[in-house]
């Protein structure tokens, strides 16, 4: 039993590992690229209007930990429902979801009106490219739930292999952007939203077929065990913002 448990965390390592270095890879290949399609100018405007995805990076880290704190938690107990824990993790996830793509939206339109200074021509497209990052966001964080059960469940080679088909179908997706004629900015921000879908899909998919029971929608109404994830996020969340934006001292 112990070989077998040394095994696996030597597989799950090497899997970590393996991932890490192809997204990696072809991220900085990907970059290069969108730079090259879209300019100075466009790439500009999409990393700063674009950028909702990275300010929810802090949620997002909260979020799932705290869906595989309690998933894990509720494993161990002998009378544990997993499909209670889940329900209302991917409860909160979506009303934290809806809430911040309210909030954005709101006040990334009124940032681009009257702050923001880019050219008159481009205003709509920065307009598009908000909104389509701001869908894209609110996906991801619904599709935490996902990645966290599967994280709990210690499933990282399926999880590897979402992840570096994502990379491969973005790096396709490039190459055919440097190839695109038509608006280069608002295809990119498609590919974006594609990749958020393949996903979602993907994740959802492997859930479904190995934990149908567990992701099963059902309504719980334990007030004590919202309170708890709720809290338990909010401080993840918290110190995960707090080492982001020391690292970012760091850096600077």
């Amino acid at each position: 039993m112990h070989q077998s448990g040394n095994k696996r965390i030597a597989f799950n390592t090497a899997i970590i590992h393996i991932r890490l270095a192809i997204v990696s890879i072809i991220g900085l290949l990907t970059s290069r690229f969108v730079l090259q399609a879209l300019g100075v100018s466009d790439f500009g405007l999409y990393n700063v209007v674009g950028s909702v995805i990275t300010m929810l990076n802090a949620i997002s880290i909260g979020l799932h930990t705290t869906t595989r704190r309690f998933i894990n938690m509720e494993m161990g107990r002998p009378d544990g429902n997993l499909n209670k824990v889940f329900n209302i993790c991917l409860n909160v996830h979506i009303a934290f979801a809806a809430i911040f793509f309210i909030i954005i939206q709101c006040a990334g339109s009124y940032y681009i009106n009257y702050f923001m200074n880019v050219a008159p021509d481009k205003i709509a497209d920065a307009h598009f490219v908000l909104l389509i990052s701001n869908i894209v966001a609110a996906v991801g964080l619904v599709n935490i739930s996902y990645q966290g059960l599967l994280d709990a469940f210690e499933k990282f080679g399926q999880m590897a292999l979402v992840d570096i088909l994502n990379a491969f179908i973005k790096l396709e997706a490039v190459i055919c952007l440097l190839h695109y004629e038509g608006n280069a900015l608002r295809f990119y921000a498609l590919i974006m939203s594609l990749l958020t879908a393949v996903s979602f899909i993907c994740y959802h998919y492997i859930c479904y077929r190995r934990y149908h029971d567990i992701i099963c929608h059902r309504w719980y109404c334990d007030r004590s065990l919202y309170h708890d994830i709720i809290v338990f996020n909010n401080y993840t969340a918290l110190g995960a913002q707090l080492f982001l934006l020391a690292l970012r001292g760091l850096l600077c």
